[in-house]
């Protein structure tokens, strides 16, 4: 079961970072160029990008909380600088996110729960990249389709790995940097409180640029799958989405 620590927060982190993602994405075509505007992949990376990094903000905390939550094992969480009796990290049981929130505001202040938010902020590319190559591929597959506007299971889940792929291996470094600087890198001989640069030099000059791609084929798999489902799901929550609001404005329009 130690596989699956942390599973519960990371689950509803996933969703409140995807819901807040794809609803500000769709609401700022919408306002900003209108349902009838040309789209193109230079919009849909303006838009991914701002959207991310809404998203960014508004999330950070829960994933700090989540990388604690699942890197330390059974909830036990190293605070920040804290020392006990013995000289060791102080650490602490959180109980899940909420319990993980007020605990860290508690011992360490609320700029804790913005760890690693230059990174982050900077992986606002992975999602941006993912998902302008998304929807270019999408598009060249729909003008092969002439007959529908939406795509079936099997094409979203294979455009969805496709995208992830290349946004995976594009951001890998930054995402090894950013679970550091949230979890705290354990390099005695560097500042706990580096930022994402100097974290970054100290890796290449000491072990080289291949440690910034450690677990990259774990990584992979996992990223492939979840996006595959992730983007084949979009895709039907989407279409329903869309007719139910085609259906109540027929029934007005009546």
């Amino acid at each position: 079961m130690s596989l699956f620590h942390g599973a519960h927060s990371t689950i509803t982190c996933v969703a409140v970072s995807n819901f807040i993602y794809f609803y500000t994405f769709h609401g700022l075509k919408q306002i900003l160029v209108g349902p009838n505007a040309k789209q193109s992949a230079s919009k849909d990376l303006v838009f991914a990008c701002l959207s991310g990094a809404l998203n960014v903000f508004v999330t950070n905390p829960l994933w700090v909380v989540n990388s604690k939550l699942k890197m330390q094992g059974r909830g036990t969480a190293d605070l920040q600088g804290r020392r006990d009796g013995s000289g060791g990290p102080l650490k602490i049981k959180f109980k899940g996110l909420l319990d993980g929130l007020i605990k860290m505001v508690q011992s360490d202040g609320c700029a804790a729960l913005w760890n690693g938010l230059a990174a982050s902020l900077m992986l606002v590319s992975n999602p941006a990249i993912k998902f302008t190559v998304y929807e270019y591929l999408k598009r060249q597959v729909l003008k092969r389709q002439l007959s529908s506007t939406s795509l079936s299971a099997l094409p979203a889940f294979v455009l969805g790995v496709l995208a992830s792929s290349v946004a995976t291996v594009a951001t890998y470094p930054l995402q090894v940097v950013q679970v550091k600087l949230r979890h705290g890198h354990g390099y005695s001989n560097l500042s706990p409180n580096a930022n994402t640069a100097k974290l970054f030099i100290y890796m290449i000059r000491n072990f080289g640029i291949g440690s910034l791609y450690r677990g990259l084929d774990g990584k992979l798999v996992q990223s492939l799958i979840a996006a595959g489902f992730m983007f084949l799901s979009y895709e039907k929550i989407s279409a329903l989405i869309f007719a139910l609001f085609g259906l109540r404005k027929a029934i007005k329009s009546a």
